[in-house]
């Protein structure tokens, strides 16, 4: 059975599917969506990573912070009650960078 919306498709990249669509052509189409939607999970799926990623680095340096001695967060140009406030963060208020 032909789906009437896809005989209206015209595909510059598939041209002998411009006159009409046959039932490979259509299941190529579908392919093609469903890739579409496995693109999207895979994008969010990269975005949930990396957002991860970074609260694990956020929460592994505020951890390093707070190990380091009056002398060291001097070097840095950080005061005691500064780093503190820093490393009592949550992991989840990260930097937007």
């Amino acid at each position: 059975m032909t789906n009437p919306m896809l005989n209206a498709y015209r595909c510059p990249a598939l041209p002998h599917a411009n006159a009409s669509v046959n039932g490979s052509t259509q299941s190529v189409l579908r392919q093609g969506v469903m890739m579409g939607g496995m693109n999207r999970r895979a994008t969010l799926w990269a975005t949930v990573q990396g957002w991860v990623k970074r609260a694990w680095a956020v929460h592994t340096q505020r951890r390093a912070l707070r190990r380091l001695s009056a002398r060291q967060l001097a070097d840095v140009g950080l005061s005691i009650d500064q780093a503190r406030r820093e490393a009592a963060r949550p992991f989840w208020d990260m930097p937007n960078t």
